[in-house]
């Protein structure tokens, strides 16, 4: 990928990071996002539920859930 096609990302500050590995068909919220989430799936399956769209993502996939947007359920490893 060409970095110089991405303009900078002025006021970008992480708050925090970290990782998570949980059981079979472990479940997260819904909860209403206060900032911007992202979420990588490293290894397994997850469905992702924001606000009434339902997604599936698998070893790879990357979801990027937006502030403010209702509600957000996750559902790991099913």
């Amino acid at each position: 990928m060409n970095q110089a096609s991405w303009p900078p990302l002025k006021g970008l500050k992480v708050q925090s990071a970290g990782t998570n590995a949980s059981p079979p068909g472990a479940t997260y919220g819904p909860r209403k996002q206060h900032s911007w989430e992202f979420v990588w799936i490293r290894s397994s399956v997850m469905r992702v539920t924001v606000n009434q769209t339902k997604l599936k993502g698998g070893p790879g996939t990357l979801f990027l859930i937006p502030p403010e947007i209702g509600r957000a359920s996750c559902r790991e490893r099913v």
